[in-house]
């Protein structure tokens, strides 16, 4: 429990000590959601295992086959954030959450602009070394 608070006291640090998410490169760690995720948008909020808001996650849009950064984010102070998909086309993507000191999050999206739900995703970050990694799930209302 200490270790998480000094960790999340030192997110504004670390992030710093990092590259910027718009040099964030892919990173996955075996986690992956078993059925792709469908958005019309990509937003939602990021918290730690237990509860706590992620202040500055790198949240990256990567293409399926390259792997390439495609889109990204910065989560707030109280970890919401919105990934602006504006000219990405409808399609099939992975998701990445990133933040040093924390298993990386990732998911299969599939986008669509025409998807009648707006649902926002959660993102719950687990630290390094935790026997289950981090998950990225639609959040439930």
């Amino acid at each position: 429990m200490l270790a998480i608070a000094l960790l999340a006291s030192r997110a504004p640090a670390l992030r710093a000590q990092g590259q910027p998410c718009n040099a964030m490169p892919y990173r996955h760690q075996d986690q992956f959601s078993r059925e792709p995720i469908e958005l019309a948008q990509v937003q939602g909020t990021a918290v730690d295992q237990n509860g706590g808001a992620i202040a500055q996650l790198c949240v990256g849009i990567f293409t399926m086959d390259t792997l390439k950064l495609l889109r990204f984010a910065q989560t707030d102070a109280h970890g919401a954030f919105s990934v602006d998909l504006k000219g990405l086309p409808d399609g099939t993507y992975r998701l990445v959450g990133y933040l040093l000191g924390f298993c990386p999050a990732n998911a299969i999206l599939t986008i669509n602009a025409r998807a009648k739900e707006k649902k926002p995703l959660a993102i719950r970050m687990n630290l390094a070394g935790n026997p289950e990694c981090s998950t990225v799930s639609v959040k439930k209302p």
